[in-house]
């Protein structure tokens, strides 16, 4: 447990991780406590073994992702073309029989950012790294400044080595000047060993949205019934004293085995005027 306390006021306190899991000490801010003139900073702490912890103070002035823009090493197009030609011929050297055939794509850097995956604008790489692949300068900065697992900051999201602007940057003005030579549809390249580049593949264009739309067509058939007359002689194209029907909707079936049955007679049409009232004025006896 350690507890921090500045001009007598308590800033933070940190207590033991919980059973299972694995404490990131963050650095701790101060700033609102301090005040001109001197200032009294007051630590205490109790730990089986106190010397294994380490203690700073450290002043920290914010800056801006465009501030750090402007701060980053641009080397001549020169140097980074040489710089390339070293890692490729690194990576032959390091490289058995097997892990050529494995990481065959080693040769190859693709146009677009790992970080946006959008076409690279300042293609960057950091002075520890050695792969052909960049990312954008501007991605690297705002993402890993507004990220919140601060033992996550300012890795590589290549290799995930450490890279700490501005010092361990640079901007690669080779891949630039091939990214004005490329199309916009142009994905990826390749490096020979001398540094000398051809493209090898493009961007798919988009697909038309009406191609994976398939046109559904439903046809609706109305019920056909065909029934014998009242009089109980059958129609035309029937065989006597048989009633015919063809029924193609469920609903139109029971529909017609709920509706009331017709007077064949006809005579008694009081029975049929009562019901017509009842169900709101319709006359059902005709």
């Amino acid at each position: 447990t350690l507890i921090c306390q500045v001009n007598g006021r308590k800033v933070f306190e940190i207590k033991p991780a919980a059973a299972g899991h694995k404490r990131r000490d963050i650095p701790k801010r101060i700033s609102a406590e301090l005040k001109s003139g001197p200032n009294v900073m007051e630590v205490k702490m109790s730990d089986v073994y106190v010397k294994r912890f380490v203690l700073a103070l450290l002043r920290t002035v914010p800056q801006t992702v465009k501030q750090l823009l402007t701060k980053v090493a641009v080397p001549g197009e020169d140097d980074c073309k040489s710089r390339v030609s070293q890692i490729i011929f690194s990576s032959l050297l390091e490289s058995t029989g097997e892990d050529v055939h494995a990481n065959s794509h080693s040769d190859q850097c693709s146009l677009h950012c790992p970080i946006t995956l959008t076409r690279l604008e300042l293609p960057t790489r950091g002075h520890k790294c050695w792969h052909l692949q960049c990312f954008d300068l501007k991605a690297y900065l705002t993402s890993n400044s507004k990220m919140a697992a601060f033992n996550r900051r300012w890795r590589c999201p290549v290799c995930d080595i450490e890279l700490k602007p501005p010092k361990d940057l640079f901007v690669d003005t080779y891949l630039l000047q091939i990214l004005g030579k490329t199309e916009a549809d142009d994905e990826e390249i390749k490096f020979d060993s001398s540094a000398e580049w051809h493209v090898t593949k493009k961007t798919a264009p988009p697909g038309d949205p009406s191609s994976d739309e398939e046109e559904v067509t439903m046809t609706y058939k109305a019920p056909t019934v065909v029934a014998g007359s009242a009089s109980g002689q059958a129609p035309a194209g029937s065989p006597s004293g048989t009633s015919t029907a063809e029924v193609e909707d469920i609903d139109e079936v029971e529909a017609v085995d709920e509706a009331p049955p017709a007077d064949a007679g006809g005579d008694d049409a009081g029975g049929d005027d009562a019901a017509g009232d009842d169900a709101g004025g319709d006359d059902t006896g005709g």
